[in-house]
């Protein structure tokens, strides 16, 4: 569990609570008793207004609360403002190579990574393409010259079994942990996983999902100050996960369960 995540959602519904109690409960009162003496309203009628109305407006004055422990309190970044961001440097890119380019980019400034690429599927030759391609030079898989497909068990963890994981979002760190548990035959396949990731040089996978089916997956390396991801990365990380891939569909793919390629698409001439 994530200690400090709990201690932010906490006092965000403290601080909602205490705001209730202290601030719509002698509105409460003093509107009861304004109603009975003259308006002659059976007692009861306005609680029940003002309760409505504030399940109503619970919700956004939850969030709002939220940001506010977050960014004043915990000095948080504001990640609704790095979402915008994201959508802005994703928005009508002419290929996938500029797609991805400043993304990556803006990821490892995001989480100080030492390594950050993206996997996209290719439909003329049947594998995960990395891309930028500069940015796995220095990794293990463009050493040995190996290639990702639909089989390798990392593609189909991401794809399938992404509800072991928070948020679907594949950890090293966490592959390390339940390969250790795992019976003799369950712990090869873990090993697998992690094999392909140190190949890719990621320490978190988060997976590009279309329709239940995996259109790519991004690739993080470590953070640089050694700080592991946590459920708050993963929960920003599936945010960002659906804006890159409605930018991928929107240049690649049609909204087809199948993926077919747009006809005329220029979106794999490199």
């Amino acid at each position: 569990m994530d200690f400090n995540l709990i201690m932010r959602w906490g006092l965000a519904y403290s601080i909602l609570m205490v705001s209730i109690v202290l601030i719509v409960g002698p509105i409460i009162l003093l509107t009861e008793r304004f109603s009975s003496r003259y308006l002659h309203w059976s007692p009861g009628i306005v609680t029940l207004i003002i309760i409505g109305a504030l399940v109503m407006i619970s919700d956004p004055l939850r969030k709002r609360i939220t940001r506010f422990v977050d960014l004043i309190i915990f000095k948080s970044p504001d990640f609704q403002a790095i979402l915008k961001g994201i959508e802005d440097i994703l928005h009508k890119p002419d290929n996938l190579i500029n797609l991805s380019r400043p993304l990556v980019e803006k990821l490892k400034e995001i989480y100080g990574a030492d390594h950050a690429g993206v996997l996209i599927w290719n439909f003329k030759t049947s594998i995960y393409q990395l891309l930028p391609p500069e940015a796995f030079i220095n990794q293990i898989i463009n050493r040995i010259h190996e290639e990702i497909n639909r089989t390798d068990f990392l593609v189909r963890t991401l794809e399938t079994e992404r509800r072991l994981f928070w948020q679907g979002v594949v950890i090293e760190d966490e592959i390390t942990a339940l390969g250790t548990r795992a019976f003799p035959g369950e712990r090869t396949t873990f090993w697998k996983i992690r094999r392909t990731m140190r190949w890719l040089g990621a320490a978190a996978c988060v997976p590009l999902m279309s329709q239940d089916q995996l259109v790519g997956f991004i690739v993080l390396g470590h953070k640089k100050n050694e700080v592991p991801y946590n459920n708050e990365d993963k929960k920003f990380l599936s945010h960002v996960a659906e804006i890159v891939t409605t930018a991928i569909k929107d240049l690649v793919y049609e909204t087809s369960t199948s993926f077919t390629a747009q006809p005329g698409t220029a979106a794999w001439d490199h």
